[in-house]
């Protein structure tokens, strides 16, 4: 593995990620790609590009998961662990901000809703 484009993502997922590197088999053979952070693993199906490429998309953070660097591998069925110490930076993202009904601008509170957040720093 030589590269992940890009190398940042969304803490509520969704976002393609492109695996770089050489040697890539076609189907049958199956790919995935693995983020982990310390205490936090989570899975993402792959797939197949081209020789040099393969796509998966960073999965959500969750409930108590916060925006920090996950180290990307990519496994192959029936195959061993790549791994290159590629590195995705997840960053928070706000995902609404409400007032309740009645409250005017200058008033509080505001409600945020926002994924990746670590709190208590």
């Amino acid at each position: 593995l030589t590269k992940l484009v890009p190398s940042t993502a969304s803490a509520v997922g969704t976002d393609t990620i492109t695996v770089l590197g050489v040697g890539f088999l076609p189907p049958p053979v199956g790919y995935t790609c693995q983020f982990a952070a310390p205490g936090v693993t989570l899975t993402s199906a792959a797939t197949f590009v081209t020789v040099t490429s393969v796509t998966c998309t960073a999965p959500a953070l969750g409930v108590g998961g916060f925006a920090q660097p996950y180290t990307v591998t990519l496994s192959r069925t029936g195959a061993a662990v790549q791994s290159s110490g590629l590195v995705l930076d997840y960053f928070p993202q706000v995902i609404s901000m409400a007032r309740p009904s009645g409250s005017s601008v200058s008033s509080p509170p505001l409600y945020i809703t926002a994924a990746g957040l670590e709190f208590g720093h």
